[in-house]
């Protein structure tokens, strides 16, 4: 399974996080380096979504373009962050204000993924929150048919 990197490129970690910057074969860290990290940050966010109960090769930019590019977002946080320690000369308290910006995305994937993933949550294995409505999982319309049988959908979490 590949890491998905949600369109996080070094070309975007140095023109949104660190224009100032060039990152070439010579530089420190070398393009090839900032790839590398941003694989890494990738791996670690992509954990996190499947411990959430979210599918990361399922998220594309078109079907589900609010988590596709808020993943994209939190994976240049961390990047930016990661480079920015392995920079010399990089500002240091930009640094920890992407980590600090990540981290706190970290804790929004943990704590509530049903709003910052907010176009994949119907995918989620078991999404937080309220009770799911019955009608919107099992696809019905307001047809006025009363011949399907079905059944609220409820989790362990849920307040009844």
């Amino acid at each position: 399974m590949a890491v998905e990197v949600f369109g996080c490129t070094s070309t975007i970690v140095a023109s949104d996080y660190w224009p100032q910057y060039a990152y070439t074969a010579n530089s420190t860290p070398s393009d090839t380096r900032v790839t590398e990290i941003i694989e890494k940050v990738a791996a670690e966010v992509n954990g996190y979504v499947v411990a959430a109960g979210g599918v990361p090769g399922d998220i594309d930019s078109v079907d589900e373009p609010i988590s596709y590019y808020w993943l994209q977002h939190t994976i240049g946080l961390g990047s930016a962050a990661a480079v920015g320690r392995a920079m010399s000369g990089a500002d240091p308290e930009l640094s920890q204000e992407y980590q600090r910006q990540f981290e706190k995305r970290i804790k929004e994937i943990k704590t509530d993924p049903a709003s910052v993933l907010a176009d994949h949550y119907d995918d989620l294995a078991s999404p937080s929150g309220e009770v799911r409505s019955h009608i919107k999982s099992i696809g019905i319309s307001d047809a006025g048919s009363d011949d399907t049988t079905y059944e609220p959908t409820f989790r362990m979490e849920d307040d009844l």
